[in-house]
């Protein structure tokens, strides 16, 4: 998908040594493909990434954060969970 709260772009590539990159990779009989997450996944690609106005977007900013003020949610670390109730 590409409308969750989770940035993703692709990955510039704008430099010559990609696309040397990519061609000694299929001189090498390494495939190329349109994007490594999608169905064809096997190959070289440009990669996504996950960076919002020039900073890594973690799923922890994407999803936590907005909601850490909730009453109904305690974030507790180095915890082990024996059970999850919903």
């Amino acid at each position: 998908g590409g409308e969750g709260p989770l940035h993703l772009e692709r990955g510039r590539c704008d430099n010559p040594l990609f696309g040397a990159f990519f061609e000694a990779a299929q001189q090498a009989g390494y495939p190329l493909t349109d994007d490594v997450n999608g169905y064809r996944q096997e190959g070289f690609a440009p990669f996504d990434r996950n960076v919002k106005n020039g900073r890594r977007w973690s799923a922890a900013r994407a999803y936590l954060h907005p909601v850490l003020d909730r009453k109904n949610l305690t974030v507790q670390t180095f915890a082990f969970a024996t059970r999850v109730l919903f």
